[in-house]
């Protein structure tokens, strides 16, 4: 009975390790996504500066960045897969993640 027993520990040990490394995998996946969607936003973020320091002004949309070669193309949210949100005040803009809601639970 006692071998039984001991057997049975072993084998929830093996399953609890192996289940664990199958985790640890999927979270680093999930946190290298969202590292490059902070990298992507902070780039978007130097190409707006760049520009409006060419141009004097803002630029009314994130495509502009492309054609005047701020940046190569338009990065997409690696998480959600969708672009990014360029919002444009008078002397303000922002940057945002298309569906954070899809960031939840990443942490």
């Amino acid at each position: 009975m006692k071998k039984i027993s001991l057997i049975f520990i072993l084998i929830l040990m093996i399953c609890f390790v192996l289940s664990c490394g199958k985790n640890h995998e999927e979270y680093k996946i999930e946190t290298e996504k969202r590292e490059a969607c902070s990298g992507n936003l902070r780039d978007i973020g130097n190409a707006i500066y760049s520009y409006e320091l060419s141009n004097n002004k803002l630029p009314e949309n994130l495509e502009i960045l492309i054609e005047q070669h701020h940046l190569k193309s338009l990065p997409v949210c690696p998480i959600s897969g969708e672009a990014y949100v360029y919002e444009k005040k008078s002397a303000s803009y922002k940057v945002l993640c298309p569906n954070p809601e899809k960031h939840v639970g990443l942490l």
